[in-house]
């Protein structure tokens, strides 16, 4: 199947999905220093964030910057079963894992335990603070998003105004994901309205 242009629709999920879109840190930060602030913590760290505030592309990007510093890096995700997760628990590594809260209050005792057992480091995703360090706490804002919103329109027919993007900022309450979501229905529905109109 043909990826679909940047033009066809900006927030398509192809390029708001995690993988798809750098996290954009604030000025004066970066992967690099909250990586020597993972050092520091025994390569063990926690970022907490509401859905959308954007965890799991925060989590990617750590990825390069660990292994710059000697370490393997393993992810894992709730889709991926917890006996593989076990499995990427090696000396000298970092367990990169998405959705903390997935997990029972049992499972995740055990990879605490476990984590220690192997010598190995583990940064979680979570929308509730774990029994780890903090390593970043994510709350997006305005601006934030429409940082975002005008990198993703660069290219796009200006058929969602910024106006659009901060009204559905409020009405999400601050979830940058269902924003994305929003403004696709949107961005569909004006476009199919100018092709009725140029007929």
């Amino acid at each position: 199947m043909d990826i679909p242009q940047r033009s066809d629709n900006p927030f398509a999920t192809c390029w708001t999905r995690p993988r798809a879109v750098a996290y954009r840190f604030a000025l004066g930060h970066s992967a690099e220093i909250l990586v020597e602030q993972l050092a520091l913590q025994r390569w063990v760290g926690q970022i907490v964030g509401p859905h959308g505030s954007g965890k799991s592309t925060l989590l990617r990007s750590l990825a390069p910057a660990i292994a710059a510093k000697g370490r393997s890096v393993m992810r894992w995700t709730a889709g991926d079963g917890f006996s593989s997760l076990c499995r990427c628990f090696r000396p000298n590594g970092v367990v990169l894992l998405d959705g903390w809260e997935q997990l029972s209050a049992w499972q995740r005792w055990w990879l605490r335990s476990w984590r220690r057992v192997r010598r190995s480091g583990l940064v979680v995703t979570t929308h509730t603070p774990a029994k780890l360090p903090p390593l970043a706490e994510l709350k997006p804002s305005v601006s934030d998003t429409l940082r975002l919103f005008r990198e993703l329109t660069a290219h796009a027919e200006p058929l969602v105004t910024p106006d659009d993007a901060v009204a559905s900022y409020h009405r999400c309450h601050g979830n940058v994901r269902e924003v994305w979501f929003e403004l696709y229905d949107l961005f569909e529905q004006r476009r199919r309205t100018a092709v009725v109109g140029r007929a």
